[in-house]
């Protein structure tokens, strides 16, 4: 069922200069919608701004960095926060679009707002009296506020282009979080609210290999670093780097550098490196001789042998 919550509060609001970072940034796995009730809220979505009037509305996806403060001394505002595991499959692949929509209401159609801010309105209702069947009818009215979003707002893209992009990124980002973790194609959909084979036309589309694929490389990157960085046992630097135990660890690194993770860490000890990157973060070793030079982990460079062009290509086409 919906998680709901309406909370008011009070403050000095940002300082005159907003591009000094809010405090208090934070992300989580469930989408939410910001209703400013009473005097100006200011939000931040990733590196973007919102100032909300009263009644104004932001929709902030999943795992995307927000934060929300009172903008004068009379700000209140309510959210609704609920899972995308709670939505019926199809709405749930297709509300991944929603993260290339504009997020303020300003930028809306006005009776698109008018019809969401209802919805809103009426799901605060039903949390505060919680009278019978409260909890259906607050996932029926989250369920009408999303399909008016999709079917009304301006240049919403289908599941493809800038729509796969976001996707693509919040889940990079949810492994990134997790990946020391026991994780499966199956939980990672249940944690992102997509389908298992949403998440794997993502990574086929935007990096041409596979989910275990991805997630495996990201895992030795990080291990490679922890080598290389920190004195801790090899099997310490196996659990922490998400391997279930030292035996697959050792299989998984030898077909990856052609040589057991003592010996890396050793021909790395010349100097420390810079930087943990994702499962893209480091460059292809040259395999045909034993010079592993430092260099080779520079946080710029990627792996093209498992990942290939479009990976790269792809993300910094649509994020920069």
């Amino acid at each position: 069922m919906a998680s709901v919550c309406e909370t008011s509060m009070t403050g000095s609001g940002l300082p005159e200069d907003t591009n000094a970072a809010p405090g208090d940034c934070h992300r989580h796995g469930e989408y939410e919608i910001i209703m400013a009730v009473s005097g100006t809220v200011t939000a931040s979505i990733g590196e973007t701004f919102h100032r909300l009037e009263p009644h104004g509305l932001l929709f902030i996806p999943a795992w995307v960095e927000h934060c929300c403060v009172a903008g004068s001394e009379d700000a209140g505002w309510g959210t609704v926060i609920f899972s995308p595991a709670q939505l019926p499959q199809s709405l749930r692949d297709r509300c991944a679009s929603l993260g290339a929509a504009p997020a303020s209401s300003r930028d809306w159609p006005a009776h698109t707002a008018a019809s969401v801010r209802q919805a809103i309105r009426q799901i605060f209702k039903e949390q505060e009296e919680q009278g019978p069947g409260y909890e259906i009818a607050i996932d029926i009215l989250i369920q009408q506020a999303l399909l008016t979003m999709l079917r009304e707002l301006p240049d919403l893209p289908e599941s493809s282009g800038a729509c796969l992009s976001d996707g693509f990124e919040r889940v990079l980002g949810y492994l990134d979080q997790h990946y020391e973790d026991h994780i499966s194609l199956r939980d990672c959909a249940a944690a992102m609210g997509y389908s298992e084979n949403y998440i794997s036309r993502l990574f086929k589309k935007k990096a041409g290999i596979c989910f275990h694929t991805y997630l495996q490389a990201l895992r030795l990157s990080k291990a490679e670093w922890l080598l290389a960085n920190t004195a801790d046992s090899i099997t310490e630097v196996a659990m922490a780097s998400g391997f279930g135990n030292i035996k697959t660890f050792n299989r998984i690194f030898r077909n990856r550098w052609t040589m057991p993770p003592g010996q890396f860490r050793h021909s790395m000890s010349a100097a420390p490196m810079t930087g943990r990157g994702r499962a893209d973060g480091y460059e292809t070793a040259d395999h045909s001789t034993q010079d592993y030079d430092r260099r080779q982990y520079s946080n710029e460079g990627r792996n093209s042998a498992l990942f290939g062009e479009e990976l790269h290509a792809d993300r910094s086409l649509g994020h920069h």
